[in-house]
Formats: structure tokens, C-alpha cells, sequence
């Protein structure tokens, strides 16, 4: 009897460290497939691309450790180059023909390659983690030599906000507002 009871003990404890072992493969290795599917190892809750290509006003294409990512910028959003779907609400909402929203997202997209193409770029995460949008693109604050690009499109006028619920938010509003009383803008 106390064999058995000796046996079922050694049995119920390999039981436990097998599945605290299985716990553990499962955790390391999704920790590791989110890491390299990336690229991204964050220092703190940043870092370090190079932009290799602008798409618009508000989304451009970085290379992180050798893996190409598209990036969207947090807290902004600048009128579209081209035609799309909601082109005739934009130009109805501020105004304006259809050919002036998108010679302004024309305007925006010449502006943010003057400011990132080719250039280091730091991509900045406020939560401290990688996120990212419904269409896959990274979603982060994008600085060249501390200078936050999000910022720099609102006040040349050529973006709106997007959203304020983010940890810049409060500060894009005022930048916007005091943009907005300065001179004309998107």
C-alpha cells in the first residue's frame, strides 16, 4: 500500500514538471517567433530603422535589423496622394475640390520624404511594446535626431490630428491649434 502510494506520488510529480516544462517551451518559443517575425528588439520603448521608402503623409517603410516593416504614425493622419474611396467625403468635410486634397496629400508626401527618406529613424512605442494597426504597419512616433516627425507635419499644416488618446496627444492638440491660428491648413 505504501509502495503505491510512494509510485503514484513520483508518477503525480513527473506529471507536474513535465507540464510546467511544456508551460515553459510554450512561452520562450512565442516570446522568440514574435522577436524574429519582427526584427524589433526594443531599448526601452524604442528603437533604432532606417527609412527606405515614404508612402504618404503618414505611413512610410523602414528596414529594422534587416526586416522591412511598414510603419503608420501614431497620433496623425495627412490626406492620401491618389484617388480612394473616401476621397469626395475629405473634400466635402473641409471644403474643398477633390484635386486640392490631393494636391495637399501631394504636398505632405513631399514633405515627410524631406524629412525621412533615407534618414536613421528612432520608432518610438509608448507602451513599451511593438504594436500594430488592422493592416499589419507598425504603429509608433517617428523622431529624426529627436525631432518628433508627427509634430513636424501638423505644424507645416499638411496633417491632422488623428486621435488624441495617445501620450502625445495633448501636445499634437496644441501644436494643431497654434498651427491652425498661424495660417491656412489641411
Amino acid at each position: 500500500m505504501e509502495v503505491m502510494k510512494r509510485s503514484q506520488r513520483i508518477h503525480a510529480t513527473w506529471a507536474m514538471v513535465a507540464v510546467l516544462c511544456l508551460i515553459l517551451g510554450i512561452v520562450i518559443g512565442q516570446s522568440l517567433s514574435k522577436r524574429a517575425a519582427t526584427g524589433i528588439v526594443l531599448d526601452g520603448n524604442a528603437c533604432d530603422a532606417r527609412c527606405t521608402r515614404v508612402i504618404d503623409g503618414d505611413t512610410i517603410v523602414v528596414s529594422v535589423n534587416g526586416v522591412t516593416e511598414k510603419v503608420r504614425l501614431l497620433g496623425i493622419d495627412a490626406p492620401e496622394p491618389r484617388r480612394h474611396a473616401r476621397l469626395p467625403e475629405q473634400a466635402k468635410k473641409l471644403g474643398v475640390t477633390e484635386e486640392a486634397v490631393l494636391a495637399l496629400g501631394n504636398r505632405a508626401t513631399d514633405k515627410m520624404i524631406s524629412l525621412v527618406q533615407g534618414k536613421r529613424v528612432n520608432l518610438v512605442f509608448p507602451q513599451r511594446e511593438v504594436s500594430r494597426d488592422s493592416f499589419g504597419r507598425l504603429l509608433c512616433y517617428v523622431e529624426v535626431d529627436g525631432v518628433d516627425v508627427g509634430e513636424r507635419m501638423l505644424l507645416f499644416g499638411l496633417a491632422t490630428l488623428y486621435e488624441t488618446k495617445h501620450p502625445r496627444g495633448k501636445k499634437y492638440a496644441i501644436v494643431r491649434s497654434t498651427e491652425q491660428r498661424t495660417k491656412t491648413a489641411f
